[in-house]
């Protein structure tokens, strides 16, 4: 599959970051709906910036195959001189909506430290190999905007690579 694979289905991103956009988008093979993130080779997205991606994007892929904490990586690859990651899209609020709406029952924050501990302990514990090097997580920007409650009451890590 290929970028063009992929049919942009709000021009509103769900999501955007340092280094690139995320999009709900449709699987025009299946009509899967995913979250496609787009990072533009540009002047401050060079080369390295895409590199990081693609490690970034191998490395959720096997952490989500192993643990499931994470979105799943359908696939990934270059789109021209840019870069596309498909992934499972992963719906309901995160945590900072949820706590927008007042202080949490006690048993639900302590769900939720108790997953997070959870996922922090698997995360630190990971290594993989890409392309010959060896690999090891670390989530540095984990917040409660990168915590994501879906309506089945499970949860994942955004912003995860």
């Amino acid at each position: 599959m290929a970028r063009e694979d992929f049919e942009i289905v709000d021009q509103k991103p769900i999501g955007r970051g340092q280094f690139g956009t995320v999009f709900r988008a449709r699987r025009r093979g299946d009509g899967a709906i995913v979250a496609l993130k787009l990072i533009l080779h540009d002047a401050d997205n060079g080369g390295g910036t895409i590199a990081a991606e693609r490690h970034g994007a191998i490395l959720q892929q096997e952490f989500a195959a192993r643990h499931g904490m994470v979105p799943a990586v359908f696939e990934f690859g270059p789109d021209g001189d840019d870069f596309y990651i498909a992934m499972e899209l992963v719906e309901g609020p995160s945590l900072e909506e949820r706590l927008r709406g007042g202080a949490l029952h006690c048993d639900e924050a302590v769900g939720h430290a108790l997953w997070l501990c959870e996922f922090l302990d698997r995360a630190h514990a990971f290594s993989a190999t890409v392309e010959q090097q060896p690999y090891r997580l670390l989530h540095n920007d984990l917040k409660p905007a990168h915590l994501k409650i879906e309506p089945t009451g499970g949860r994942k890590v955004l912003d995860f690579g």
